[in-house]
């Protein structure tokens, strides 16, 4: 490849991230209209009407928001279900509490537990957070009122606080929210789009940003079948195309530079040929644009084989696509188990459960002992930031912080600067139009920026809604942010001092699941292999958590501190990946003699670098790269063994190694 069609690259700098993440993509400019409407009518109802806590309310619009129905729909009833399960629960503990502080600790102590253990464990995880967090919530407000009139009156205003926007949230998007299907087939015909360029060479091909768009149409498909019984009987079909789509986006990316500009035309224009119907947009079949096939035999082999395997992806493709109009729909699908395989045996979750519980308890006594409710946003911090490794907790830290910090400056300069001048809740709300459309913009990132984005809201609301009038004190949101403070150092503090996850662990079990996925695909190709988009899972997550790594390695003891794995690894073996992938093609296997004792041994190699990065074990030596062999096949094209580049690429990732 040269250097413009290089695919596989390290993470550009800071400001090449921020433009990757900000940039536009189907459905976020409708999502963010949607997000800030919401917010603007829940201002509105909470200062006409004078809720509580209306900054939780339009908080809690971003909370349960998502940028299709089905997913807002399932958070917001979600949180409607907590809501009233915290509550009920909470007067019930009242009865037994209210004027008890040595009851009230272990109360607060027991359901922080429980709540942050079923989150790990149980498929009603959401509910288990957010009914625990309010009902630790409450039991810390005792203090703060001087009757249990007022008390119960104010909990019982938490339910409005929850429900109000929650429910808002819901109608809103039932009216005007995108469907799951059709933002999955929208981003697909992008993706074909792009791929499409990047075969006859108009841009250059993207190996992550392709297999992270792969990821999210299944995540989006799959939404869509919870509410489409007519997509279920599909749902096979759609996992054979979308695992076809991730292959040939794969062998986009090494495609040879040396290509000639006729096959590369004629391989785009046959894709994009056949887009209408792999969107679903032609009822019925029509001609494929083929490659002829003299002008891939007079290719070189290495670009033959790739082109051959683009083809016959591309083929399969269209007839999946017409085959997947006929499909019947099925029954209602299987219910999942409440809980996961190992959640009364796994150590890790009660361990997780542990740790949290203790960063709020410290949290609690804290403030309490200082007698500053003010900075009660520790707690908060505490609850929503708890992730399985301490380079995820720290990644969303950093996050909440930083986010915390820009919304309370802006939140600032606007009471200093804006809100003295403003007359009517007409003026209120247009402040707060443009400032959560930044939000909403920011929060409908990736998940390696989106919190940052509900943070700046956070913080600003806090600020702003200090009552039903003007704000002119700075005392409430200077005390918010010293709480995300206090938060940030608490859970640092536990989860980097006991049984601390170091994401480069989880990274390097990640990658040798790969490896362990390579070694069965070559053991057993065909239908029964692993999929290659679950390949490129492993190598996304794996990427994901080298990159979250950075946070909590500088915090580990040396002696500590797991292996590196390191970038140009990562993208070396994608490219193995993606040269594997060729072996999908039927054509390929079938004028693939391999010569047994050569396989048997990248196999056994395979195996033992998966189990070596899992468990922290040796690596084994590369066996040696196999002998140059040529093969024609039925149509005349002359090739070298597939098998030959697998065994160049492996042993380059073992050099790396």
């Amino acid at each position: 490849m040269s250097r413009r069609d290089e695919t596989m690259v390290e993470r550009g700098p800071f400001a090449r991230f921020l433009i990757d993440e900000l940039k536009s993509r189907p459905g976020r400019v409708a999502a963010c209209i949607r997000i800030t409407a919401s917010c603007v009518v829940v201002v509105v109802l909470g200062m006409t009407f004078q809720i509580p806590l209306p900054a939780y309310m339009a908080y809690i619009v971003l909370l349960v928001s998502r940028e299709e129905l089905v997913s807002t729909l399932i958070i917001s009833v979600a949180g409607l279900a907590a809501a009233t399960l915290a509550v009920s629960l909470t007067l019930l503990l009242y009865i037994v509490d209210a004027g008890e502080p040595a009851l009230r600790l272990p109360a607060i102590a027991l359901s922080c537990f429980m709540a942050m253990y079923l989150v790990r464990t149980c498929t009603l995880g959401p509910i288990a957070l957010l009914a625990g967090f309010i009902l630790v919530l409450s039991q810390s407000l005792i203090d703060d009122f001087r009757t249990t009139e007022s008390l119960v009156r104010f909990v019982l205003w938490l339910w409005v606080v929850v429900s109000l926007p929650a429910v808002l949230t819901a109608v809103m998007n039932m009216g005007f929210g995108a469907r799951p299907q059709h933002l999955a087939t929208d981003r697909l015909g992008t993706l074909l789009d792009e791929m499409a360029d990047g075969i006859d060479g108009r841009r250059s091909a993207d190996f992550w940003r392709a297999q992270a768009t792969v990821l999210e149409i299944r995540e989006l498909w799959g939404k869509a079948q919870k509410v489409d019984a007519s997509l279920r009987g599909k749902s096979p079909i759609d996992e054979h195309a979308l695992d076809g789509v991730s292959r040939l986006a794969a062998l986009v990316c090494i495609l040879p530079s040396s290509t000639e500009g006729d096959l590369r035309a004629l391989l785009a224009g046959s894709l994009r040929h056949c887009k209408p119907v792999l969107m679903g947009r032609s009822q019925r079949p029509t001609p494929l644009l083929r490659v002829p096939p003299g002008v891939i035999a007079a290719a070189a082999p290495d670009v033959a084989r790739v082109a051959m395997a683009m083809e016959h992806i591309i083929t399969d493709l269209a007839g999946r696509a017409w085959e997947r109009e006929r499909a019947k729909p099925t029954d209602e699908p299987k219910k999942p188990s409440l809980f996961v395989a190992d959640a009364f045996t796994n150590r890790a979750y009660a361990r997780f459960a542990l740790k949290t519980t203790i960063a709020v308890m410290l949290c609690y006594v804290t403030y309490t002992l200082l007698d500053w409710p003010g900075i009660r946003t520790a707690v908060t911090t505490c609850f929503f930031v708890a992730l399985g490794s301490s380079g995820e907790t720290l990644h969303k830290l950093s996050l909440r912080l930083s986010g915390a910090l820009i919304g309370g400056l802006v939140a600032g300069l606007c009471l200093v600067f804006v809100v003295p001048s403003m007359t009517d809740i007409g003026q209120l709300s247009v402040l707060v139009t443009v400032v959560s459309a930044i939000c909403a913009w920011v929060a409908t990132s990736s998940d390696r920026l989106s919190y940052a984005g509900m943070q700046m809201a956070f913080a600003f609301f806090l600020g702003i809604f200090q009552g039903y009038g003007p704000p002119t004190d700075l005392t409430e949101l200077r005390d918010r942010v010293v709480g995300v403070l206090l938060g940030n150092v608490a859970m640092a503090v536990v989860f980097t001092t006991l049984w601390p996850v170091s994401a480069m662990d989880l990274a390097r079990a990640s990658l040798g699941k790969l490896f362990e996925k390579l070694a069965l695909g070559l053991r057993s190709p065909g239908p029964a292999s692993p999929s290659f988009s679950g390949m490129a899972e492993n190598l996304i997550r794996t990427r994901n958590l080298v990159g979250l790594s950075m946070f909590d390695r500088p915090l580990a003891p040396e002696r500590a501190r797991p292996a590196l794995i390191r970038g140009d690894l990562i993208n070396q073996v994608a490219r193995m990946t993606a040269v594997a992938a060729i072996l999908s093609d039927p054509e390929e296997r079938t004028a693939t003699a391999w010569p047994t004792d050569e396989k048997a041994a990248l196999m056994e190699w395979l195996h033992g670098v998966g189990r070596g990065l899992s468990a922290h074990g040796p690596i084994p030596a590369f066996p040696g790269a196999a002998t140059d062999q040529e093969t024609v096949t039925q149509d005349g094209t002359k090739r070298t063994w597939t098998m030959t580049w697998l065994n160049r690429e492996c042993e380059h990732v073992a050099s790396l190694l």
